[in-house]
């Protein structure tokens, strides 16, 4: 599979899950902006998307329409996850989940993030040019 191809989890015409290879998310730094809104004495701090998250959003959603993988899930759901960094430099592998599960969402992936009950990350040592992430996502079911 190349980065931004989807693969189909299970057999029949149920699918059991996704796994899909995305490119690599913005730092937590560069994926919301802030500012001050509103006048002085009603001031207020104001976060908002930017332009890098925005774009990310963009590349993940036409994956998943090109592949049709928008599968709506209403179910709690299992995310494993493995990163494949393009450099060298320390990442800190839980600040992906947030702009992963946010562009997903939005994808049509699933309908709320709150709805992925169990995370698995693994980081490898393989660098990738311009990096990528390898999510697979899998109905389950509560304790």
């Amino acid at each position: 599979m190349e980065q931004g191809e989807l693969e189909v989890i299970g057999s029949g015409s149920k699918p059991s899950g996704l796994r899909l290879e995305l490119p690599w998310p913005p730092t937590a730094n560069h994926y919301t902006g802030y500012r001050v809104a509103g006048r002085a004495p009603k001031q207020f701090v104001q976060a908002y998307p930017t332009s890098q998250a925005k774009e990310f959003h963009r590349n993940v959603q036409s994956i998943v329409m090109r592949d049709k993988a928008a599968m709506n899930w209403s179910c709690p759901l299992v995310m494993r996850m493995w990163t494949f960094p393009p450099d060298r430099r320390k990442r800190d592998t839980s600040n992906l989940f947030k702009m992963l599960e946010d562009a997903l969402q939005k994808a049509g992936v699933f309908m709320d993030d709150y709805q992925i009950v169990e995370h698995h990350v693994w980081r490898t040592s393989n660098i990738v040019t311009d990096g990528m992430v390898v999510v697979e996502l899998e109905p389950t079911v509560l304790m």
